[in-house]
């Protein structure tokens, strides 16, 4: 659709989001793999289950209550809708598996924001 994909344009021309750091999972100071993995704070805010709460105010979108990353509230407001976007457009090949989606704009979107990390 043209509107998730003029999100996604301007989700990408946004100052990229920041992950902000936590205490590691065990906490007991030990680091565990997972902990200190390079994930793009993109990726994370498409990908990850859950739910994605964005607190405008704040300047951050917290992702299933437990990571939570600073992005302005129009960044984290239309990664929103992309996210939704992606799961619909998801839900659609699960229906149809021969379905291509190289070339839909939602995929081109997600594409070009993953690899570019949105610069």
């Amino acid at each position: 659709p043209p509107v998730a994909a003029e999100a996604a344009a301007q989700a990408a021309a946004a100052p990229a989001p920041a992950a902000k750091a936590v205490a590691p999972a065990g906490g007991d100071g030990r680091l565990i793999v997972r902990d200190v993995t390079c994930v793009s704070p993109y990726a994370l805010l498409l990908f990850a289950g859950g739910s994605l709460v964005v607190n405008a105010e704040a300047g951050t979108v917290e992702v299933d209550g437990h990571i939570t990353i600073a992005a302005s509230g129009r960044v984290g407001a239309l990664l929103k809708q992309l996210r939704a976007e992606l799961l619909s457009l998801l839900a659609k090949k699960l229906e149809e598996p021969s379905l291509s989606l190289v070339g839909s704009p939602i995929y081109e979107a997600i594409v070009r924001l993953i690899t570019s990390d949105g610069l």
